[in-house]
């Protein structure tokens, strides 16, 4: 699924995220949004934190000092190569997303407001095995 954008649902949904795909169909996933706030900042979950683009919006969000940051990996080698010193800063959950019962546990621990989904096998040929 190719996301396309996220929005709040509607209010009736309190604390719910719609995420759309390409064509315009979605799921959603309820959280209490209220939970979430630490400090007065928005939690937000990235997926593929240690790959590039994963790590370089990690390192954007907290310069806006606005965000609580968790973000998941799968290769330690990832988190040593593109973290630094911003792994300090934000929570680090090591899953492998394709255990749906690890995923979903891990949104109801996390709460996040916004999910940014960019995790993805760094070798196309191991997606195969």
């Amino acid at each position: 699924m190719t996301l396309r954008y996220c929005q709040l649902a509607p209010e009736n949904l309190s604390g719910a995220v719609k995420v759309l795909d390409k064509e315009g169909s979605g799921y959603v996933l309820v959280t209490d949004a209220k939970k979430g706030w630490r400090r007065g900042m928005k939690k937000v979950l990235i997926t593929g934190i240690s790959g590039f683009a994963g790590s370089h919006l990690a390192e954007f969000l907290l310069s806006k000092k606005e965000y609580d940051i968790s973000g998941t990996y799968l290769l330690e080698e990832s988190v040593k190569k593109n973290l630094g010193e911003i792994k300090n800063n934000i929570d680090l959950i090591k899953v492998d997303l394709t255990n749906n019962k690890r995923v979903f546990d891990l949104l109801k621990s996390v709460k996040p407001h916004v999910v940014f989904h960019l995790a993805a096998l760094p070798y196309t040929g191991t997606s195969f095995k």
